[in-house]
């Protein structure tokens, strides 16, 4: 009998950035192997008064890491192109440069793809489960988790421009301190900034803008709908639609990088396929994979 796997919680980023520094990283693991790496630029702002937030990315997904490959030729002229991105479990890492002290963003690349022409800029947001650790007028803090529920890392996230119905119904909810008061929520234009704790170790501050709600639970209840938690309508999270049909061309692209796979490779596509197709397209390139392997297979024997 299999064990059940732990429940894994995520805090996701989505927004469109430049991507630059694409590099292979190895761990300090004795025999660990290289992984792609690559850092994506984030615009705040207005072209006049922009400010930017930088996160430093581990490439994740057979899919991912072919396009920011595809993507080294441009970068090393010199330019930085442009992606819609999705960045798993994010945190804030602070350095020294020089004199100076900085900080950015460290996460997970996990989907990326290449906007099209005149697409409008995808909204810049972060969003997952987080316990409310504090509520004021326009502003809340938030300690956002991640990871397997055995093992979940919180990220401090204080919040600004909060809607006065927000943070209202928030006080409502958190009728005594000792409640766990745990939200499923979304915000805006996510930053980190370098800051100097006990003993002048380094640490970061994580901001944000414009919390929304779309469920709240206290010590595990939920809150009755009736009572309101949000100005906005909040969606789920950014969720592309499957892909269903075994002759769509991104079945066919998948025929044709799977002819080129290795063993590893193939159990990175399989393990990558169910969150990309669906049906008939989830059995013909499980099929691919399949006869890709038996070829291999065959090759190690004869």
């Amino acid at each position: 009998m299999q064990s059940q796997q732990p429940k894994f919680y995520d805090l996701i980023t989505t927004g469109m950035g430049f991507v630059s520094r694409i590099r292979p990283v190895t761990g300090k693991r004795k025999g660990a192997k290289p992984s792609l790496y690559c850092k994506v630029s984030v615009p705040l702002g207005p072209d006049k008064d922009c400010k930017w937030t930088s996160i430093d990315c581990r490439v994740c997904g057979v899919e991912t890491v072919d396009l920011i490959n595809s993507l080294k030729g441009r970068v090393a002229q010199g330019t930085k192109p442009a992606i819609n991105f999705s960045i798993g479990d994010i945190y804030g890492d602070a350095f020294e440069y020089g004199d100076d002290l900085r900080a950015q963003f460290k996460g997970r690349l996990i989907r990326a793809e290449l906007p099209a022409r005149d697409e409008p800029q995808k909204l810049f947001e972060t969003s997952g489960l987080a316990y409310v650790n504090d509520v004021a007028s326009g502003t809340v803090k938030l300690s956002a988790i991640h990871g397997p529920e055995d093992d979940i890392n919180h990220v401090a996230i204080n919040v600004s421009e909060v809607a006065e119905s927000v943070s209202n119904s928030l006080v409502k909810a958190w009728v005594n301190k000792e409640d766990r008061v745990l939200i499923n929520f979304v915000v805006k234009g996510i930053a980190v900034d370098p800051v100097t704790v006990a003993d002048g170790e380094l640490d970061t501050e994580i901001t944000a803008k414009d919390l929304r709600v779309k469920w709240v639970r206290v010590n595990g209840q939920v809150v009755p709908s009736e009572q309101p938690v949000s100005n906005h309508q909040v969606a789920e999270p950014d969720a592309p639609p499957k892909i269903t049909e075994p002759n769509a061309p991104e079945v066919l692209t998948a025929k044709e990088r799977v002819a080129t796979m290795n063993a590893t490779q193939i159990d990175a596509a399989l393990a990558f396929a169910p969150s990309k197709y669906a049906g008939e397209a989830l059995k013909a390139v499980k099929g691919f994979c399949d006869a890709r392997r038996a070829v291999l297979m065959l090759a190690t024997t004869s």
